[in-house]
């Protein structure tokens, strides 16, 4: 199994976008997303969304906790999950190589994946090397 995602992660919510915040501002801590509406899509493009899965929030931004169908990109706890913000860490502790292990975080965040690749042996997730984040108002109607 490869490193690299096969997929991007797609999260629409009523809430602002906040980057220093847990779950960035658009999940919450307290599990209250559903009056939020939010909701998740992990495709290769967006126009590929032919759907969006609603979630509760487990109050930071894991894939594996979104709802997603058995067998969907995300789901299940490989290198397509995404996952970050786990309270009170921003990074989770993470490979960098095939040695080299990286504590967890309380002051930078990172994007880790599940367990993959590098490290699956230990169950230790891999650090998302790229990672490009877009926002913008969305208009359900």
């Amino acid at each position: 199994a490869g490193e690299e995602p096969t997929s991007s992660l797609f999260i629409r919510s009523t809430s602002l976008y906040v980057d220093t915040e847990f779950g960035q501002g658009i999940l919450t801590e307290d599990g209250t997303i559903s009056s939020l509406g939010a909701s998740a899509c992990q495709q290769e493009f967006y126009s590929s969304c032919t759907s969006f899965s609603d979630f509760n929030s487990p109050g930071y931004i894991d894939t594996n906790q979104f709802n997603f169908a058995s067998g969907d990109p995300g789901e299940a706890n490989d290198c397509d999950r995404y996952y970050t913000d786990n309270s009170p860490n921003l990074c989770d502790g993470h490979f960098v190589s095939t040695t080299e292990f990286v504590a967890a975080s309380q002051t930078q965040r990172c994007f880790t994946t599940g367990s993959c690749g590098v490290g699956a042996a230990v169950s230790r997730p891999v650090k998302h090397t790229e990672l490009t984040i877009f926002t913008r108002e969305y208009d359900e109607s």
